[in-house]
C-alpha cells in the first residue's frame, strides 16, 4: 500500500515503525497508526477496515489438520486462536513468542505448525518456502484498525492515505 500510495502521491514520504508496542501518536507526531486484533487508545478514533484471514502453516506439507488430530502437531500459536485444542498441554517450543513475524520466521526453519495471518505467509507460500495447510477447524480472523488522534486536524495526505487503505482492501476482498 506504501508504494502504490507514494506513486500516486509521490510529494508524500512516510516514517513506519514497526512495533508491537502501543505508541502515543500525539506525543510522537505520528498521523496514524495500523493496528492488528484490538484498537488501542481510547481516546484515538479507530475504525475497522478489513479482517486479516488466519491460516495454518508448515515448512513441510501436512495431512488434513482437524480436531482429532491437532494434538499430534507441534502448535504455534501466538494469539492463542486455537487455545481451547492446546488445553492441557504443555509446550515443545523453546521460544514462545505473540509475535507473527518471529513466528514466521521460526516456522521456516523449525518442524511445527504456526497460526499466522494468511497475508504475512503470501510469499512465502508462493515460493514453496510455506505450506498453507488445510484444515476442518474454524480459526478466527484478525481486525485490523486504522488509528487516528483526531478528525478535525488530519492532514489533507493522512485522509487520503486513509482512503488508499480502505479502497486497497475493499478491492482485495
Amino acid at each position: 500500500m506504501l508504494s502504490s500510495f507514494g506513486k500516486l502521491h509521490p510529494k508524500v514520504s512516510f516514517y513506519v515503525d514497526m512495533s508491537d508496542n502501543p505508541v502515543d501518536l500525539v506525543a510522537n507526531h505520528f498521523d496514524l497508526a495500523i493496528r492488528a486484533r484490538h484498537p488501542g487508545d481510547e481516546t484515538l478514533i479507530a475504525q475497522r477496515y478489513t479482517y486479516d484471514p488466519v491460516g495454518l502453516f508448515s515448512r513441510k506439507p501436512q495431512e488434513l489438520i482437524t480436531e482429532d488430530n491437532i494434538a499430534s502437531f507441534a502448535l504455534q500459536d501466538p494469539e492463542g486462536f486455537l487455545a481451547e485444542f492446546s488445553v492441557g498441554t504443555t509446550s515443545t517450543h523453546m521460544i514462545e513468542t505473540t509475535n507473527f513475524r518471529l513466528t514466521k520466521q521460526l516456522a521456516l526453519s523449525t518442524d511445527f505448525v504456526a497460526v499466522l495471518p494468511i497475508s504475512l505467509c503470501e510469499q512465502e507460500v508462493g515460493q514453496g518456502r510455506l505450506h498453507l495447510l488445510k484444515t476442518t477447524l474454524q480459526i478466527p480472523q484478525v481486525p485490523l484498525y486504522i488509528e487516528t488522534p483526531a478528525r478535525k486536524h488530519r492532514p489533507k495526505r493522512t485522509r487520503a492515505f486513509i482512503q488508499h487503505i480502505v479502497e486497497s482492501a475493499k478491492a482485495r476482498r
